[in-house]
């Protein structure tokens, strides 16, 4: 049997990452990567090219965590020359009194505010943002937000980069598995 300080489970960009620096630390020894289909598929939770990173949450521990986050993007960014992070900034507008899954406008403003540093953003009206951002017949009782460090997550580029890192220098340390579904 083997004995592991940490399992992570799911090969995805996060998970990757968090074995990554997981293993940089001095109090883990030893982590494995447990994956339920190969590594960089099209069948889990990370399929696809790309996801959204935003800085706009109404929640202010979502804000300073997506903030701080940044940092390691940096980091793992310096290990190739593939763009991992295309900034073009989060646009969100709406009903500001309107409750969604998301959370809302009017809670995403008063979060990135209260973080320190506070988190620039840009107020918009409906007519701003369909001049700026070529919308048309937006209701005026809209409102949008504009935060200029929003981008396009590119996933096969960061499992990549990620694998290459685990693969090329951790290996003692992040030990990488794919295991099977049993039926």
């Amino acid at each position: 049997m083997s004995v592991h300080d940490v399992i992570v489970i799911g090969g995805g960009p996060v998970g990757l990452a968090t074995a990554y620096y997981l293993s940089k630390r001095d109090d883990v020894k030893s982590v494995v990567v447990l994956e339920r289909f190969k590594f960089g598929n099209q069948d889990g939770a990370s399929a696809g090219i790309s996801r959204q990173f935003r800085i706009p949450y109404p929640q202010e521990y979502m804000v300073q965590l997506a903030v701080d986050a940044q940092k390691y993007w940096g980091e793992i960014q310096k290990h190739t020359d593939q763009v991992l992070l295309d900034k073009v900034g989060t646009l969100w507008f709406g009903n500001p009194e309107v409750q969604s899954p998301e959370g809302n406008i009017k809670g995403a403003r008063v979060a990135m505010q209260s973080v320190k540093p506070p988190v620039p953003f840009d107020d918009l009206t409906a007519k701003e943002v369909e001049s700026k951002y070529n919308f048309q017949n937006i209701p005026e009782k809209y409102v949008g937000i504009f935060q200029k460090d929003g981008a396009s997550i590119n996933i096969p580029g960061t499992v990549d980069v990620l694998m290459l890192v685990i693969d090329g220098s951790l290996l003692q340390a992040a030990r990488v598995n794919t295991f099977k579904e049993k039926s």
